[in-house]
């Protein structure tokens, strides 16, 4: 499944968001510069690990929007400093939670990612205990609890010492900036861990430590790590993705674009072959008289005619399009501009190639509503109501199978949210398979939700998120429809 273009809008998304410059460049190493608010991140990430590095973008972001106070007036040596780190984690990630309703979703397939390569029970033992503390902490307070590592020892410990309450306390702090009582939170549980590490404990062979001196503070950053906090397995793995990023297209060189994938989607021409019996005269070839080749001398005709192709656009119209677009939007005004769109080119094609392509424009709620094409716009705004995604669907490919003076393209171009429950994906789905042969099918979502079932098992990376995106969906998803 595709979602790069998903991480490349999200991602200038957040930094827009966050106030942070967020630079996509192809294999870089990924960083993240405090003092000049910027982010580097290599767009060429492996399709799988889409919403995780999303995770991360905006971890990273966050980072650099709301650490501003000054560390070493919170910590005294690097130990600490591991523990306000995992608090300062959850303190960002808990508020980048307010960016998008949908960030939870990325931050769940992040810890499902590192849950693939959790080490095993006797490896956590041999790593330094407050490591595995921490981790369970940042899990268990952002609201990932069932990703947990179920360690006995680490639960008893947080909840003895009353760990979660003195982590809380210390993000309250620091969301007030009040450093002085997140100092005293820190250190509380500094202590919490050197008490607990002289307490007489049984014997384990494979246990980190086990009383004494603190780990050194590397050893509590090599748990963490190698427990799930590395985002350089997240970024490790690249795609062989070689185009630039949308970002930096010209808008009139994606319209051109546009415009020529469009035109060769069109393009069905039918080449008739007249015979006469005399044949025409070969006025190419005139010289065959006088070497007495007449069969080349005449030559039968041939007219090559554009066969008629057909353009159904069915736009949602239902009331969950009065949501906004990340720039601002409303969905129902972006699917409208899509619309326009989509008949501009279909008209300038008419006009360049001399096709014969026909079109309509629908809008459906509960119900199948055919729009007039002078006043399509009017009428599509003055709709709305519930949604019914499949009988939509069915009806645009009825009226399609039914028109028999089409010899050329049958294409439908679907335009939504994606609001509907699991069984419509499923019928639509089937749908698409069962007349891919007769009807090419475009499905665009707009505003539809990144992390949904509708983007992950229909459209993928064809969702409009902002109106800049626009053209490049449809251009790519034209491109998908040439392929098919």
């Amino acid at each position: 499944m595709s979602q790069l273009r998903t991480f490349e809008i999200l991602a200038k998304y957040i930094g827009k968001a966050s106030n942070v410059k967020v630079r996509l460049e192809k294999d870089a190493v990924p960083h993240a510069y405090p003092e000049t608010r910027e982010i580097v991140l290599p767009y060429n990430i492996a399709e799988d690990r889409v919403y995780p590095a999303i995770a991360e973008c905006i971890h990273e972001a966050c980072h650099i929007r709301y650490t501003t106070f000054k560390v070493k007036d919170v910590i005294d040596d690097d130990y600490e400093m591991h523990i306000l780190n995992a608090i300062e984690d959850i303190r960002i990630d808990k508020k980048a939670f307010g960016i998008l309703p949908n960030i939870p979703g990325f931050y769940e397939d992040l810890y499902a990612d590192i849950k693939k390569r959790q080490p095993s029970e006797a490896e956590r033992k041999k790593m330094a205990f407050e490591g595995r503390v921490l981790v369970d902490i940042i899990c268990d307070q952002e609201g990932f609890g069932h990703y947990k590592s179920g360690d006995k020892e680490v639960e008893e410990f947080i909840a003895d010492y009353g760990i979660s309450h003195k982590v809380y306390e210390a993000r309250d702090a620091l969301d007030n900036g009040d450093l002085k009582k997140a100092r005293k939170k820190v250190k509380e549980i500094a202590d919490a861990f050197d008490i607990d590490r002289k307490k007489p404990k049984p014997k384990d062979p494979n246990a980190q430590g086990g009383g004494g001196a603190r780990p050194a503070a590397q050893q509590v950053a090599d748990a963490m790590k190698a427990i799930g906090k590395d985002a350089s397995k997240i970024w490790g793995h690249t795609s062989d993705v070689s185009s630039a990023p949308f970002m930096v297209l010209d808008p009139l060189a994606l319209r051109e674009q546009t415009q020529k994938q469009f035109e060769e989607l069109l393009k069905m021409k039918e080449e008739q072959l007249f015979i006469h019996e005399e044949g025409g005269l070969n006025t190419e070839n005139l010289t065959s008289f006088f070497t007495e080749d007449i069969e080349e001398l005449f030559v039968d005709s041939r007219i090559i005619e554009p066969k008629k192709s057909k353009i159904i656009i069915v736009l949602d119209a239902s009331g969950s399009m009065s949501s906004s677009l990340l720039c601002g939007t409303s969905a129902k005004d972006a699917v409208a501009k899509t619309a326009g769109s989509i008949k501009e080119v279909i008209d300038r094609v008419n006009e360049a190639e001399g096709l014969c392509v026909d079109y309509e424009i629908a809008a459906f709620n509960e119900n199948y509503i055919k729009l007039d094409k002078e006043n399509w716009m009017k009428q599509y705004n003055q709709h709305t109501g519930g949604t019914c995604v499949i009988n939509a669907f069915k009806q645009a490919q009825k009226d399609l199978l039914s028109d028999f003076d089409i010899e050329g393209n049958k294409m439908i171009v679907f335009l939504t949210d994606g609001q509907v429950d699991s069984t419509e994906i499923d019928q639509v789905r089937a749908e698409i398979i069962k007349t891919n042969s007769e009807i090419k099918v475009l499905i665009l979502g707009v505003g539809a939700d990144p992390h949904g079932s509708f983007v992950q098992n229909i459209i993928e990376d064809a969702n409009i998120m902002d109106l800049e995106s626009a053209d490049v969906i449809l251009l790519e998803a034209i491109m998908g429809a040439l392929g098919s």
